[in-house]
């Protein structure tokens, strides 16, 4: 995550939170024998490298060899020198929308089908995946167990691996520190965009502070202004599965988080 961009204000990062420290082998036939059964090395056209380029079975296709470089058709894929299904094209695999119950199946199981319900997800900060340059410390502002910046790594960040249960668009929340013009962060959905953007708890100055605040996720462009947003809120229109959430410390701005909430809903976090 590039940090180059210069923070909106500066703010003392530890005035008021302290950041502490198959192959199988077939027998009963010899190798090379001709005899056109797939036996390894038999001249009949499979991938033993024989070169007689039979074509009843072409390369790359369903039950066929796969090219020479381990590739085939649109929808398969390589699996011991065959070309087979891939997962998810709907022939009984896992992921494949047959809806046999698997997962990822689209037949209203969770992990491939649109959300039956209100889906939400709290996550600590101090449970993030990665951290990199945060302290976990104890606020002194009464949220507990907090990550704050650790006043030496230009380049930190957290990221959260996020295992979304449904298909739909999430809302994602950040409770983190503003002291006054001390309010921003870099961040990063599923690694983009690029350039990275900037987030806002709050784009306006103000006299309080420091306090924690909940801000629903939003992002601007790092050579505008304050309040001017791309997209404000940044909704997530996300497949179940896998996906990422990453924020990094902007120079002398917001310099702790408390915790990300998620949800399918327009709710709030409470």
């Amino acid at each position: 995550m590039s940090l180059s961009a210069c923070g909106d204000s500066s703010a003392d990062a530890g005035d008021d939170e302290t950041a502490g420290s198959e192959t199988a082998t077939e027998t009963g036939e010899p190798t090379g024998d001709g005899d056109g059964d797939g036996d390894t090395g038999d001249g009949d056209g499979d991938p033993a490298g024989d070169g007689d380029a039979d074509t009843s079975c072409p390369i790359g296709s369903l039950g066929c060899p796969c090219t020479g470089g381990g590739s085939c058709d649109l929808g398969l894929m390589c699996e011991g020198g065959e070309c087979v299904p891939a997962s998810g094209d709907g022939d009984g695999d896992t992921g494949d929308g047959d809806g046999d119950g698997d997962t990822g199946d689209g037949d209203g199981d969770t992990g491939g089908t649109a959300c039956n319900g209100d889906e939400f997800i709290a996550i600590e900060a101090v449970d993030a995946n990665e951290i990199v340059g945060w302290n976990e410390t104890m606020s002194q502002l009464g949220e507990g167990l907090i990550l704050a910046y650790d006043n030496e790594s230009p380049n930190a960040y957290v990221q959260f691996d996020l295992d979304i249960p449904c298909d739909d668009d999430w809302h994602i929340w950040v409770r983190g520190i503003d002291n006054q013009d001390a309010d921003s962060y870099f961040v990063l959905v599923d690694g983009g965009p690029m350039p990275v953007p900037i987030f806002e708890i709050d784009c306006t100055p103000g006299p309080n502070g420091p306090e924690y605040l909940w801000a629903e996720l939003n992002w601007r462009d790092q050579m505008e202004p304050s309040c001017e947003y791309v997209e404000d809120p940044w909704v997530q229109t996300w497949d179940a599965g896998a996906h990422t959430f990453t924020i990094g410390y902007r120079p002398q701005e917001a310099y702790a988080l408390s915790r990300i909430w998620l949800t399918n809903t327009d709710q709030t976090p409470p």
